[in-house]
């Protein structure tokens, strides 16, 4: 599978962002408009899958500190398509191409294909 994408992952821990910059990372889904019987519904269904190096820097979200190279992976977090600035505010990143997380899926077991599946809007 080629993994083209380069990802920043802004987890919050005692009311600061820390961003966290992932390469080679696989990035799809739609960002669609569907006609449905009810009207226009939006679809913005984007999954991401984090493998390889970057599986060293996860650290579950109760041990997760902020301590540089590492981040976590939490419903409600926010994950920008590209590398992202430092901010202070979520409002800092609203016109990036962005995903709220709304589940995730971590398949750790110490092998070559360990990854994390990140599902999100």
């Amino acid at each position: 599978m080629n993994k083209p994408h380069t990802i920043t992952i802004y987890n919050k821990y005692n009311d600061k962002y820390y961003k966290s910059i992932l390469e080679n990372v696989y990035w799809y889904g739609t960002d669609s408009i569907n006609i449905s019987g009810k009207g226009i519904v939006e679809s913005r269904a984007i999954n991401i899958v984090i493998d390889g190096a970057n599986i060293v820097k996860y650290v579950p979200e109760e041990e997760y500190t902020g301590k540089t190279n590492t981040f976590t992976i939490q419903n409600g977090i926010r994950i920008v398509l590209g590398e992202g600035s430092n901010i202070n505010s979520l409002n800092e990143i609203e016109k990036l191409k962005q995903i709220t997380v709304f589940s995730y899926d971590t398949n750790i077991v110490g092998s070559d294909l360990d990854n994390i599946l990140v599902s999100g809007r």
